[in-house]
């Protein structure tokens, strides 16, 4: 019985951590639309070239305090889902020290 309980608190903090807004923001970290874009704007950044992530179209400078759900979290990058202003879900890709619990 015990181990069914431990069971099932791990797979009710996997699922939780899934859920949008458990997580959110750190800022001053990419964020772009795909990851691609993502992968060129660390490129930028390590070579310290503004100009380079300013042409890159589809990349921000994430604010703090954004409630993202974490979608994926892989070698080097975060898939995150955001809410959109318009209601409508959007995935990005930001470095995973970017993505911090609410």
């Amino acid at each position: 019985m015990r181990t069914f309980a431990l069971a099932f608190a791990f797979v009710v903090t996997l699922a939780s951590s899934a859920v949008a807004g458990t997580w959110q923001t750190k800022g001053g970290y990419p964020a772009c639309i795909s990851e691609a874009l993502f992968n060129e704007a660390m490129i930028a950044a390590r070579n310290n070239d503004q100009a380079h992530f300013l042409a890159l179209k589809g990349c921000i400078i994430t604010k703090p305090g954004i409630p993202v759900g974490l979608v994926e979290r892989g070698a080097g990058y975060a898939k995150v889902r955001i809410l959109s202003p318009d209601a409508q879900h959007l995935v990005i890709y930001t470095n995973p020290s970017n993505i911090v619990p609410r």
